[in-house]
């Protein structure tokens, strides 16, 4: 099915360039944030501070001009640093939905094979396929969290009694894959999701 949107003609075989986080920032209002612009508004409050000084304004006038000089400084890197990251967590998010689509069109496609090597690259895909798509959640949460220690590992239930790890991302222990075991229904985490009826999100301190 095809579709327009805003006069422009959309549909299965339609591509769009993914934006580059480390420029894309600079687009519309970004042009504010570079470098030359907060250095420049600091020398410009910094020669009005000096003047103001040099005409003998009362200190108070020369004190809010310095505290301004800094606090817009202070603004701009921030607002700069929070508009990057939201851009990083829109490629992530990008990322892992766009890879997600291609591998498990591949995965199908490889089940389909019936040659002796169609079946090894399936089971080796498979395999692969959980741990590419945890080290994608967990990137998507760095960027988002800031925090570039965060991991992911799956679980799923190969039987009504058991969940086990399929997938791990990156950053998590690689020798736990060697000595994981799978957690009984009626314990830890499974227990709680049903409980719950597998709705919600869980966060766990330790």
């Amino acid at each position: 099915m095809d579709l327009d949107f805003f006069g422009e003609r959309l549909d299965k075989n339609c591509w769009y360039a993914e934006a580059d986080p480390t420029t894309a920032w600079r687009e519309g209002f970004g042009w504010l944030l570079r470098l030359r612009t907060v250095f420049g508004a600091t020398i410009l409050e910094t020669i009005a501070t000096i003047l103001s000084i040099a005409l003998a304004q009362p200190w108070w006038v020369s004190l809010s001009l310095a505290i301004a000089a800094g606090v817009t400084t202070w603004m701009i890197f921030v607002i700069r640093k929070l508009r990057v990251r939201q851009l990083w967590v829109g490629k992530s998010a990008h990322q892992f939905f766009h890879c997600l689509r291609e591998d498990v069109n591949e995965i199908i496609q490889l089940a389909v094979d019936e040659t002796d090597q169609g079946s090894s690259l399936y089971k080796h895909r498979y395999r692969q396929f959980h741990c590419d798509a945890a080290e994608r959640i967990a990137e998507y949460f760095r960027n988002a969290t800031d925090d570039r220690s965060v991991g992911c590992c799956i679980r799923l239930a190969v039987d009504p009694d058991q969940y086990v790890t399929f997938g791990r991302s990156k950053r998590l222990n690689p020798n736990r894959s060697a000595l994981s075991l799978p957690i009984p229904a009626d314990q830890g985490v499974a227990r709680i999701l049903r409980l719950k009826n597998k709705l919600g999100v869980y966060f766990f301190t330790g």
